[in-house]
């Protein structure tokens, strides 16, 4: 499979406070078909930050410098960009922008840039525009931008095969318990998605029409890390986690309460939520490759866990159950911090892109928008279905959401005020899973 082209190469710099903020943007820029290459990461082991510095910069078309309240500290990656910049004569081709992380002073060695506050609405928009508009400007010159230096990663499309759990194997149990309903569906870009269902979990070629690989392993609950690495498959007592460049197993787990119900990845740190049918959770760590840490075990809920989910900065993550609750916990100290009424369960919970909302689909047809800050309803997405809710699903600028019910309807909202903008009807009898690309142009259910 030939690789797409890279449309921009942009590099990356930040105050290591910083770094994860801007992971998450470079992840973001991979998925918009550009090349970013992360200072603080990327630069080679053993080489000084100065001297990558000075050695990527004359084959970068961006440099996009964080802007936060985080300090500076000498000869950390932010600091050494700006003395670099200095050094260097402007080139038309080498497009400096300042990102802000939110509302702070600009440095002055940043002064004459143009800055970008990505904190406000429409932030990352802008970005984009202004991204494009230099894709353009390069193109009327020809000169098409190239990849720039770093070391190459597998990625989830590259394998291919067959592996199962271990344990069906000593069992012989192997391709005994089938695909199964899916469940849970994250696409990777327009071409690849990744489905979980009660047999395992596979990556489908949607162009190709065919499997490029499987993992044999009894199902029922799935998450999916935010870096698209692991994989993370629950059902009765244990779990697995499965590194899906590699395609092959990292760790496994068992909890001490009954059935997993759910499973919901840190979006930061190498941490795994686990919850189960006795309305207990479970926060366990990655503490090496082979080994998972239990940091905490509590009662959650009355009843069984049917959804969890993080917020995208990690500060909280939030919990439904069939006893009807809702609740909005610290990730810290995992105490509540508020709790939400809702007339029937919850099947699917998922946050907005900014923390600050909470999004609910119940079994009594209704799709709810919570507030974070102080538990209120904002508003009930307008009438959108006539049978209940069990799929659930954003784009990546959080404006418009998806949600489909087990009689094979599904529709599409606006987040913020609440309209149903479309309503459809799939082939299937039933939509159980969800997923925008992350272009928002495709999705699939």
């Amino acid at each position: 499979m030939s690789s797409p082209q890279v449309l921009l190469r942009v590099m990356l710099a930040c105050a290591p406070d910083d770094v994860i903020a801007m992971r998450d943007l470079a992840r973001r820029l991979r998925q918009e078909r550009m090349q970013p290459w992360l200072l603080n990461d990327d630069a080679p082991a053993g080489v000084p930050i100065e001297r990558a510095l000075r050695a990527t910069l004359p084959t970068s078309d961006v440099v996009l410098c964080c802007i936060s309240p985080a300090p500076l500290k000498p000869h950390d990656a932010l600091a050494e960009t700006f003395g670099v910049l200095a050094t260097l004569e402007p080139q038309p081709r080498r497009l400096v922008i300042g990102v802000k992380l939110q509302d702070c002073s600009t440095p002055a060695a940043l002064e004459k840039v143009p800055a970008i506050d990505l904190f406000a609405p429409r932030g990352y928009e802008r970005l984009m525009r202004t991204l494009w508009a230099h894709i353009a400007s390069l193109r009327k010159t020809s000169r098409s931008p190239q990849p720039a230096p770093r070391t190459k990663s597998a990625e989830p499309t590259e394998p291919h095969g067959r592996i199962a759990l271990p344990l069906l194997q000593t069992q012989h149990q192997i391709e005994r318990f089938g695909r199964g309903v899916a469940h849970r569906v994250w696409m990777l870009d327009r071409r690849f998605a990744l489905l979980s269902g009660g047999g395992g979990a596979l990556l489908a070629d949607l162009i190709q029409g065919e499997v490029r690989w499987e993992i044999d392993a009894p199902t029922r609950s799935a998450s999916f890390d935010q870096r698209r690495r692991w994989l993370a498959l629950g059902a009765t007592g244990r779990f697995s986690i499965w590194d899906v460049h590699a395609l092959r197993l990292l760790n496994e787990g068992e909890s001490d309460a009954g059935p997993l119900t759910a499973l919901a990845f840190h979006p930061i740190e190498p941490m795994l939520l686990s919850a189960s049918s006795d309305g207990a959770m479970t926060l366990w760590r990655m503490a090496d490759r082979n080994t998972m840490q239990a940091l905490a075990s509590f009662r959650a809920h009355q009843a069984a866990v049917t959804s969890l989910a993080f917020s995208p900065d990690g500060r909280y993550f939030a919990s439904a159950a069939t006893d009807r609750s809702i609740r909005l916990w610290r990730t810290l100290d995992r105490s509540v911090s508020q709790e939400f009424d809702d007339s029937s369960v919850v099947e699917q919970l998922t946050f907005t892109p900014d923390s600050q909302q909470l999004v609910a689909a119940a079994r009594n047809r209704s799709v709810r928008v919570f507030s974070c800050a102080d538990g209120r309803l904002l508003h009930t997405i307008a009438e959108p279905h006539t049978s209940a809710v069990e799929a659930l699903a954003l784009t990546s600028s959080g404006e418009l959401g998806a949600s489909g019910t087990s009689n094979g309807t599904f529709a599409l909202w606006d987040v913020r005020s609440g309209q149903v903008q479309a309503r459809l009807q799939s082939a299937a009898k039933g939509v159980s899973a969800l997923s925008f690309a992350p272009t928002v142009q495709n999705w699939l259910c």
